[in-house]
């Protein structure tokens, strides 16, 4: 057991390439994190109820409006319990990128396959599913997405 923990430690480290999640939506259509290749992504493990995430969110969504047509996607995974909680704070906080859910809170795959144990959590992987920052926030993210675009 300890072993496989090290190996998702390894994979969802800065270097790492990430693991695929497949999830539904509100709608319960599967969105899988691979088809966002080609795009520099921002994999947000969330809560309604946390709130952190729940301040962060004015952020990404300037991010995700200002740079959703350079190339930038989000892929937003709800870690929780209730889901008119969930679609309640989606609609208020305008997380209009993609966004999927477990009602399983920590107990889900995605959380388990990327080492996710307390939120807010973030990946932003390059074009290739190449970890490139992990658990960086509010003006830290939004300068380090904004360097990358300033680049390319």
């Amino acid at each position: 057991r300890l072993k496989e923990k090290l190996e998702v430690i390894k994979q969802t480290a800065i270097g790492g390439t990430v693991p695929d999640i497949k999830m539904r939506d509100e709608n319960g259509k599967e969105i899988s994190l691979n088809d966002l290749k080609g795009k520099y992504t921002l994999i947000d493990f969330w809560g309604s109820w946390c709130g952190p995430c729940r301040r962060e969110s004015a952020i990404l969504a300037k991010l995700y409006t200002d740079l959703k047509d350079d190339g930038f996607e989000i892929y937003g995974v709800a870690l929780e319990s209730d889901l008119q909680l969930w679609k309640n704070a989606k609609s208020l906080d305008k997380r209009i990128w993609p966004n999927v859910v477990s009602l399983k809170e920590f107990e889900t795959e995605a959380a388990y396959d990327y080492a996710v144990t307390a939120l807010p959590a973030n990946f932003l992987i390059d074009k290739d599913g190449k970890v490139i920052a992990k658990d960086i926030h509010d003006e830290e993210l939004d300068a380090k997405i904004r360097d990358l675009f300033s680049k390319d």
